[in-house]
C-alpha cells in the first residue's frame, strides 16, 4: 500500500463496539484492545497528534489489524479478556506499567460472603476470580452479578452496624443479610450459583432454576416460582451477551512514525492512578447570594468533551447558600439514578472546591456503596490565579500541587473551567426564568396561557422588556390597558 493511500482504510472502519487485534510482520498478535467505537479508537493511533513512547513503538510494529464487531461494549470487554489470556500479546503487558491486575473477590470465610472489586496481593483467605486486563471488565461483571444473585458488596464495618436495609436492597442488588432478610442457607445457595457462573458452569444454574421454578409452581408457591423465573431470565440474558458475533474485517496498514506526550496520560501519572481515566466527570455549583442555585456536570471521554452528556441540576430544599448541601444533592441524584439504570460510572470525579467539598463527595459515594472511582477536589489558590491550584485526593492526606507548566494541571484546568462555564450559564438561564416568572405572575389578568404567549411572541425576557406598549397590545388577548400594565411592571 503506497503512502498516498496509507490511511484510506480508516474510512472503511465501522462505528460499532468491538475488539481489534494488531499483528506484527511475522503474523504474531502484539496487542489486543476493545472499543466502544472501533473507527474512532483505531483511527486515534494514526493521527498526527502526540503519542507516548510505548504507543509509538506499537504503531511502528503494526503490519495488520483484524477487527471483531460485537453487539455491545460488554461483549467487547469479555472478548478482549479472553483473547489477551490466550494470545499473551507483548504490548498488553508493556502497557500495564507493572500495575497489579484487578480481580473479583468473594470472602467465602464469612457466613454471608462479600463479592467485591479487588486489586493487590492474593494472600487474604477467600476466592479470587481473574485476573482481568482492565477494571472496567470487573466492574461490569460485578454489576451484573449483584443484579442476578443479590450478594452484598459492602465492607465488614458497614455490614455489621446496619439496622435497616441500605440503597442496594431498595434497587434489588442485595438481599439484605445484614438485617436478617435472608437466611444463611439461602444466601449460601446464591453464593454457590455465583461461583458456578464465574467458573463457566452457567448451564447447571439455568437447569437448577428451571427445576426450582417448576417445583415451586407445583407446590403453589407462586412468589418463589416468580423469583426463580426472573433470575433465570436475567441469567440467560447475561449468558447470551457472552456470545460474540464475529465479522471478518481485515486491513493492511503501513508503518507510521509518531514522537510526543498525552495530557490524559499525564493526569493518570500525576494522580498515581492504577487504571486508565477514560471517563471523567466534573461538578461545579453556581448561584447568586444563594438564589437560583444550579449544579453542573460535564463529561470528558478519552480526553474529549461530550457535550451531549452534560447535565444541569436545579437545587431545591436546601438552606440558602449551602454549597455543601447543593453538592451532596447533585451527586446523590446523579449516581443513584445511574446505579438504578445500570449506567456507566466514571473513572475519575473532579469537584470544583477544597477539602470540604471532597469530604461531602466521599460521604455520598460511601452511602451509595460506590468503590473504585478516583475522586479529586480542585481548589483555587488564594489569588485564584490559574496555575496555583491545589489538588485534594480521596484517600491521600497530603495535597498535590503540580507545577504551573504541568500538562496534567492544564488538562484538569480545562475540565474544571468547562464545568464552571456550564454551571454559570445554567444559573443565569434559571435566574432569568425565575425573574420573569415572578414579574409576570404579579400582573393581574396574566395567567399561564398569556404568559406563554408573551414569551413566545417576543422571544423571552429581554425581548419582552424591549417591547413597546403598542407592540404588547397587538398580542392576541392583550388589551391596550393591560398592555400598559405589563409595560409598567417590566420597568418597575
Amino acid at each position: 500500500m503506497g503512502s498516498s493511500n496509507s490511511l484510506d482504510f480508516l474510512t472503511q472502519l465501522p462505528h460499532a463496539p468491538g475488539v481489534y487485534k494488531m499483528f506484527s510482520g511475522e503474523g504474531t498478535v502484539i496487542y489486543v484492545g476493545k472499543a466502544r467505537d472501533l473507527k474512532k479508537r483505531v483511527s486515534s493511533y494514526f493521527q498526527k497528534s502526540p503519542k507516548d513512547a510505548k504507543t509509538r513503538a506499537l504503531v511502528n510494529a503494526i503490519k495488520k489489524i483484524e477487527l471483531v464487531v460485537t453487539r455491545s461494549e460488554t461483549e467487547a470487554l469479555l472478548l478482549e479478556a479472553d483473547l489477551i489470556k490466550r494470545a499473551q500479546p507483548k504490548f498488553n503487558v508493556a502497557f500495564r506499567d507493572d500495575k497489579s491486575y484487578p480481580y473479583l473477590f468473594l470472602s467465602t470465610e464469612d457466613p454471608f460472603p462479600r463479592l467485591a472489586y479487588y486489586r493487590g496481593n492474593t494472600a487474604k483467605k477467600g476466592r479470587y476470580f481473574g485476573p482481568y486486563p482492565a477494571p472496567a471488565i470487573v466492574k461490569d461483571i460485578l454489576c451484573e452479578l449483584t443484579k442476578i444473585f443479590q450478594l452484598r458488596t459492602c465492607r465488614e464495618c458497614f455490614f455489621k452496624h446496619r439496622t435497616r436495609p441500605c440503597l442496594q436492597y431498595q434497587i434489588k442488588r442485595c438481599s439484605a443479610p445484614c438485617v436478617g432478610l435472608i437466611s444463611t442457607a439461602d444466601y449460601q445457595k446464591d453464593v454457590r450459583h455465583a461461583i458456578l457462573l464465574l467458573e463457566g458452569k452457567n448451564k447447571e444454574i439455568l437447569q437448577e432454576y428451571k427445576k426450582n421454578m417448576k417445583e415451586a409452581s407445583r407446590q403453589l408457591d407462586f412468589e418463589a416460582a416468580a423469583k426463580y423465573r426472573d433470575r433465570r431470565v436475567r441469567l440467560q440474558k447475561f449468558c447470551d451477551e457472552l456470545r460474540i458475533l464475529k465479522k471478518n474485517a481485515r486491513v493492511e496498514v503501513v508503518t507510521l512514525h509518531l514522537d510526543v506526550y498525552s495530557q490524559l496520560r499525564a493526569v493518570e501519572e500525576a494522580l498515581g492512578s492504577q487504571s486508565s481515566l477514560n471517563w471523567i466527570e466534573c461538578f461545579d455549583v453556581s448561584h447568586t447570594a444563594g438564589i437560583a442555585t444550579v449544579a453542573s456536570c460535564v463529561v470528558f471521554e478519552n480526553g474529549q468533551s461530550r457535550s451531549h452528556l452534560y447535565r444541569r441540576y436545579n437545587i431545591k430544599d436546601i438552606q440558602t447558600g449551602d454549597d455543601y448541601a447543593a453538592l451532596r444533592q447533585t451527586l446523590l441524584r446523579r449516581y443513584k439514578k445511574r446505579l438504578e439504570e445500570s449506567e456507566r460510572l466514571p473513572d475519575l470525579i473532579l469537584i470544583d472546591g477544597g477539602r470540604g467539598q471532597l469530604h461531602q463527595a466521599e460521604q455520598v459515594l460511601d452511602q451509595l456503596r460506590i468503590h473504585g472511582v478516583a475522586l479529586v477536589a480542585v481548589a483555587k489558590g488564594e489569588s485564584r490565579k490559574p496555575g496555583c491550584e491545589t489538588l485534594f485526593r480521596s484517600g491521600q492526606r497530603t495535597p498535590l500541587i503540580l507545577p504551573p507548566d504541568s500538562p496534567a494541571l492544564h488538562f484538569i484546568q480545562t475540565i474544571r473551567d468547562e464545568a464552571h462555564r456550564f454551571a454559570c450559564a445554567s444559573h443565569q438561564k434559571r435566574r432569568g426564568k425565575l425573574a420573569l416568572h415572578s414579574i409576570l405572575e404579579d400582573i393581574p389578568q396574566i395567567g399561564p396561557k398569556r404568559r406563554q404567549l408573551l414569551l413566545t411572541t417576543f422571544g423571552g425576557l429581554q425581548g419582552l422588556k424591549q417591547a413597546s406598549q403598542e407592540a404588547l397590545s397587538k398580542v392576541s388577548g392583550i388589551s391596550l390597558s393591560l398592555a400598559g400594565n405589563i409595560y409598567q411592571a417590566l420597568r418597575t
